[in-house]
């Protein structure tokens, strides 16, 4: 797909060329939407603290909200953690990629303004595959929450990400509708594990297959 420019905004397609394009924007310090299997997110490479900063400008989104490591292969959380836990393995294997987000431990090299001070980092390994290929081409971690502007709808296709983005990110990555169009379940691996929000993957799911009970934090609010 040829790249088109629309208010500043680039619109890219899923060429190796865009998929270029879209890392080497987010490397040089920019923010790009993309595409995953649950919403839409937009994101900034996780290590630089004003290109993270611009996006809670960009969705007036409040700080103490911290955004999610978004990965491209397990391994990839070697880059923003130090303590993994076994149990953090075991749901990858079962679930990830997909949609379910992880919170553990982060390393201090992760900047405070992604972990809003928390010292913790949610892991979130999509499993679109053009997803995976610009988180590839990136080479690290990207900084991503969903790309819309805080309060309204997450956005599932380009035209959501237009009226709501336009003119404010570097690129769009067009890849079509979302296929779960709904974010992704949330649990904490800090002490016993919490469910902090429910999503696309059924927590029935989560505690059938591994034999665990997880505290529902959700209700206890």
């Amino acid at each position: 797909m040829k790249t088109m420019q629309i208010n500043n905004t680039k619109v890219l397609g899923t060429s190796e060329n865009d998929i270029l394009v879209a890392s080497e924007l987010i490397r040089s310090g920019a923010v790009v939407a993309f595409p995953t299997e649950t919403v839409y997110g937009i994101g900034a490479s996780i290590f630089d603290e004003q290109a993270v900063d611009a996006i809670y400008r960009i969705k007036n989104r409040g700080y103490e909200k911290p955004l999610s490591a978004h990965i491209s292969d397990i391994s990839m959380v070697q880059m923003v953690s130090d303590i993994v836990p076994d149990l953090f393995y075991e749901l990858a294997h079962y679930f990830l990629p997909g949609p379910l987000t992880m919170i553990i431990k982060s390393k201090p090299i992760v900047p405070s303004v992604v972990t809003s001070g928390s010292g913790t980092i949610a892991i979130r390994f999509p499993s679109n595959s053009v997803c995976k290929r610009f988180i590839d081409a990136v080479e690290h971690p990207i900084a991503a929450t969903s790309a819309n502007i805080a309060g309204n709808k997450s956005a599932t296709n380009l035209e959501e990400v237009k009226s709501e983005l336009d003119g404010q990110i570097a690129a769009i990555i067009d890849d079509g509708d979302c296929v779960l169009k709904q974010e992704s379940t949330v649990i904490s691996l800090i002490g016993k594990p919490q469910i902090v929000r429910v999503g696309a993957l059924s927590i029935n799911e989560i505690e059938g297959r591994m034999g665990i009970t997880l505290i529902n934090k959700v209700q206890d609010r």
